[in-house]
């Protein structure tokens, strides 16, 4: 499936109630939330307990079986609650493990309005530098937008004067007067302020009181993060950057002097008597079934000191050789005649890569001018191609190209050894092309070990960087359109309006790589994953920002993607088969925690014009479970198949199932 959330009991005969899950993630005073399990019946009722206080029983709006609804009492604070559902006991008093009252058998316990912790990642994506930051993502990491608190607003608590619950809802209004009318930024600023001025006190029960009889005033919330060292020893706490930080992100500075190591995580946002801090759990891998912790390496210099060099600051926490091979020494640059185009850079190109491998790594440097290349080139284990800057620096791979199935322009390289890594990156130039192409650049090569993918498949690239490239790809450039031979005839290259023959500009299938701040044009699909890779399909922990994007077809292919942050990128459709963007599973397997923030997407014009959506091919389960191992989760009976085929329901008519 796209997104699996096992939560439930085992056995679908348990005993007595149980919560699986409480939404939304924040409920203010006066706003109703789901309670959702299993073993619900009338005549339940619902305990909630504020941080540091008394349990209250309220009684529920409505009960099924399988859910509560309950309505927070507007005469209680903002605060972190404690739920449990109470159940008359008369046929319970013999289940196993449920707390037996007078007043009946109580669920368990779940908390709303405490963060709830989704994954981490750091700058370096599975882990972090001193330096360097730590990316939380989950639900109730900070205060929602002020639209949401309407409620809390709505009548006027002791604490708050007359004159400042005025300007409070004044500021409330305009908010949402903002954004209404798209002004996003002012609303968001706005919200932030609101939050502030509302932030509860640190006992919100309504009859506590400070010393000297007064109740506490309100004070401001702040998002915390805590590590504390797997092997023991005091832990760090640091306060969440608040020019970022929303109800579903959370990032921290980590200190430059932070000792390398493993820590766990937790965090809180400001709620509770404590405050209460909610440790980091999730689900990455078969192979890593259950993480709490992060990973945290020593900081890297700024980088070699030969300003040609590829920073390490552009690196993905990777320390860039020293050596550095510039492309003056190998081969021709500058402008040529088309008569010319076969004396080229293609084979100096070649030795310069060539040269760096044999050093260790390093970087081939292009200073300005223009270089004409042919044919595919295979990037070494850690080298990196710089060009002296993005306007100065251009690329030409040539129109020779004549198959409709030419791959990659730059590929990382085989590793010598069979579990062997692949890591390069590319900066600061230009690339344009006008040949028929199914693929520009891959982070690395794919191997499915003789086995169907994508669960036999691995990706041999980690660390893959790409900033500041300009990329101008057309991939029938002259070709006269689909009824002509063009103006340069190309044997076998047929012009395709859905353009499904082009593939990914830039294939993705490692890990822990960054591609940004790039200016990106191609005539079909901008990024893909492949459908492999990433360890168990798909690419994982990876980030994509500020680039802009101008698609032919898809923009983003998001097949089994895995902890990738997709921010701050303007992408628009440039052709009537521009399609939107999808996070799948067409090929098997899974995707998970794909955060998507702060994009703009345009001219969506193609297919079924869907600017983002789920794909889900394999299915979909919504029951209980059979049983629960540390590493599987096994399902009492069978997933719901879905059908992506047209059919006839019964009854008259048509439609999709």
């Amino acid at each position: 499936g796209i997104v699996v959330l096992c939560v439930g009991r085992v056995g679908a005969t348990a005993a007595g109630p149980f919560i699986s899950w409480v939404g939304p993630a924040q409920v203010a005073p006066g706003q109703t939330a789901m309670v959702s399990g299993s073993g619900f019946s009338p005549g339940c009722t619902v305990a909630l307990t504020p941080s540091g206080n008394e349990t209250i029983v309220v009684p529920p709006a409505s009960v099924t079986a399988e859910g509560v609804m309950v309505t927070v009492p507007s005469s209680f604070q903002l605060d972190v609650y404690t739920v449990q559902v109470r159940c008359p006991s008369a046929h319970l008093q013999k289940a196993q493990g449920k707390r037996v009252t007078s007043g009946g058998v109580m669920s368990n316990k779940v908390m709303v309005n405490a963060p709830r912790l989704w994954w981490a990642q750091g700058n370096c994506g599975n882990e972090s530098t001193g330096g360097g930051t730590l990316r939380l993502f989950g639900a109730a990491l900070a205060l929602a937008p002020a639209s949401s608190f309407s409620r809390v607003i709505g009548s006027r608590p002791d604490s708050i004067s007359n004159a400042s619950f005025t300007v409070l809802q004044r500021l409330q209004k305009t908010a949402e007067e903002a954004l209404r009318h798209g002004n996003y930024d002012k609303a968001a600023d706005l919200a932030r302020q609101l939050a502030t001025l509302t932030a509860a006190p640190n006992h919100h029960h309504p009859n506590s009181r400070s010393q000297g009889g007064q109740r506490d005033r309100p004070a401001a919330r702040m998002t915390r993060v805590r590590l504390t060292p797997v092997g023991g020893g005091d832990p760090t706490v640091l306060i969440a950057d608040p020019a970022t930080l929303t109800e579903h992100h959370a990032s921290v500075a980590l200190p430059p002097t932070l000792a390398p190591g493993e820590y766990f995580v937790a965090a809180s946002n400001g709620l509770g008597d404590g405050p209460i801090w909610v440790a980091l759990e999730y689900f990455e891998s078969p192979e890593r079934p259950l993480v709490r912790t992060v990973m945290v390496r020593p900081g890297l210099p700024s980088g070699p000191p030969d300003p040609r060099a590829f920073r390490n600051a552009d690196a993905v926490c990777r320390a860039v050789p020293p050596t550095v091979v510039s492309m003056a020494d190998f081969g021709p640059t500058g402008p040529m005649p088309i008569s010319q185009r076969r004396v080229d850079a293609t084979a100096g190109l070649t030795r310069a890569l060539e040269a760096a491998a044999a050093n260790g790594g390093g970087t081939v440097f292009f200073p300005r001018g223009q270089y004409w290349v042919s044919g595919s080139f295979s990037i070494p284990d850690n080298v990196y191609l710089k060009g002296e800057g993005e306007t100065l620096v251009s690329l030409y791979w040539q129109e020779a190209n004549t198959s409709r199935f030419t791959e990659q322009l730059f590929t990382g390289a085989t590793p010598a050894h069979p579990n062997g890594t692949v890591t390069w990156g590319l900066s600061d130039l230009t690339i344009y092309v006008t040949a028929y192409y199914k693929t520009l650049l891959a982070d690395g090569p794919v191997s499915c070990n003789n086995v169907a993918p994508p669960w036999g498949c691995t990706s041999s690239a980690v660390g893959f960087a790409m900033r500041r490239v300009r990329i101008r790809a057309n991939a029938y450039f002259a070709s006269g359109g689909p009824c002509s031979t063009g103006e340069r005839p190309r044997p076998g290259v047929h012009f395709n309006f859905s353009q499904s023959q082009v593939q990914g500009l830039v294939t993705l299938t490692g890990k822990n790589w960054a591609v940004t701040d790039c200016d990106l044009l191609g005539t079909g699909e901008i990024f893909w994953s492949g459908g492999s890779g990433g360890g168990y399909g798909g690419t994982a922990w990876g980030l994509l920002g500020r680039n802009t994007v101008r698609n032919g077809g898809n923009s983003l292919a998001m097949d089994q993607w895995k902890q990738v942050i997709v921010e701050d990128n303007v992408i628009t459709g440039i052709s009537l088969a521009a399609m939107g963007n999808n996070i799948a599973t067409y090929n098997g397997g899974y995707a998970q925690h794909v955060a998507v923030l702060n994009n703009s997407i345009s001219h969506v014009w193609g297919d079924d014009r869907e600017v983002l959506t789920y794909d889900n091919a394999g299915g979909a389960y919504f029951g209980p479970l059979s049983g629960v191992t540390e590493a599987h989760v096994t399902t009492a009976s069978d997933r719901i198949p879905l059908n992506r085929s047209g059919t006839t329901n019964s009854g008259t008519g048509g439609g999709w199932v």
